[in-house]
């Protein structure tokens, strides 16, 4: 999904945007409602590998200036990475968010230059 939205074309946006949305919607069946995390009280390993999914989506939508994780189509999942990307314990993992757009706003540039 990432890589797909980082090689679009403008007139893809929409498209790809809407294919993304149910990817992430399908994700999002994945998660207890009744549970922060993947299914108990503590940070799981998948918490962990699917938390960056989160990071980069709102990079996406920064950088391509679309909606993949709102509130109306994904509440759940939504919520579940705005709590975990919250935890100092994985803010402390993660890139600077500016510097992320920055770069792959410029390897988007890059590539759709040598189309």
């Amino acid at each position: 999904m990432i890589i797909r939205m980082l090689r679009i074309t403008p007139d893809q946006k929409e498209n790809a945007a809407k294919e993304a949305r149910e990817i992430l919607k399908t994700l999002e069946s994945c998660l207890n409602p009744n549970k922060p995390f993947n299914g108990s009280q503590n940070l799981s390993f998948m918490d962990i590998a699917i938390v960056w999914v989160g990071y980069y989506a709102q990079m996406l939508e920064k950088m391509l200036d679309v909606i993949l994780l709102d509130d109306d189509n994904t509440p759940l999942l939504n919520m579940w990475f705005r709590y975990v990307l919250d935890l100092q314990v994985i803010k402390e993992c993660l890139p600077p968010f500016d510097k992320l757009v920055a770069h792959y706003t410029d390897f988007h540039k890059r590539h759709m230059t040598t189309r």
